[in-house]
């Protein structure tokens, strides 16, 4: 394993899943680069639920927040089987 595999993820991909058909829609990708990262959405009602912040230990963590931002998205989702979090 990389240390990519046990450290900050480099890359991460947000998909929702349908729980009908198990069929995954991508709804965004980030990049973390340079301790910033950059988004790419696919879903304008997902770009607004970022914008406002993950909520993290009583704290907001937002995508400015960069190497920080990364590791709570990852863990976001483990719990939903609506929206899944993938390493790319």
């Amino acid at each position: 394993m990389s240390a990519e595999q046990h450290g900050t993820p480099k890359k991460l991909t947000v998909y929702s899943v349908n729980l009908n058909t198990m069929k995954k829609t991508e709804l965004a990708h980030f990049e973390l680069h340079d301790g910033k990262v950059k988004a790419t959405f696919k879903s304008p009602s997902y770009k607004s639920e970022i914008e406002e912040g993950l909520y993290d230990r009583g704290k907001m963590v937002k995508v400015k927040d960069g190497e920080r931002f990364m590791q709570v998205l990852e863990n976001t989702y483990v719990t939903s089987s609506a929206v899944t979090v993938e390493r790319a």
